[in-house]
């Protein structure tokens, strides 16, 4: 997932497909910490997490914590952006399963059967 880094990465991007879904941008970016950005255009929210990340596992953790704190700001969420949040979570914590430390059932439940 992390294969064409240059390490120190810099910083951890990631931009997701809203569909509607609201966002508590002061509650996200005091999550994501110091010198975090989130930027919530009509259709996407655009995460940059600074570094620096020292390898692999460090860029993989920061996404994930990442990911963690959308989840936990968002709401009224549209079906296609918990597929893209789940889908990317599972992305991440499969990436740190292979490294040793996969994510808890707290952070990736397993998925609810229709």
């Amino acid at each position: 997932m992390v294969r064409r880094a240059d390490f120190p990465a810099p910083a951890v991007l990631i931009a997701l497909p809203l569909h509607g879904t609201r966002v508590d941008r002061p509650h996200l970016v005091a999550g994501l910490g110091p010198g975090a950005e989130a930027a919530v255009f009509p259709e996407w929210l655009v995460l940059k997490v600074p570094g620096p990340f020292a390898d692999v596992r460090a860029v993989l953790d920061a996404a994930r914590a990442a990911l963690v704190d959308v989840r936990r700001t968002t709401h009224e969420r549209a079906f296609p952006f918990r597929r893209e949040l789940r889908g990317t979570l599972v992305t991440v914590c499969g990436a740190l399963s292979e490294l040793g430390t996969p994510c808890s059932l707290r952070v990736l439940p397993p998925a609810r059967r229709p």
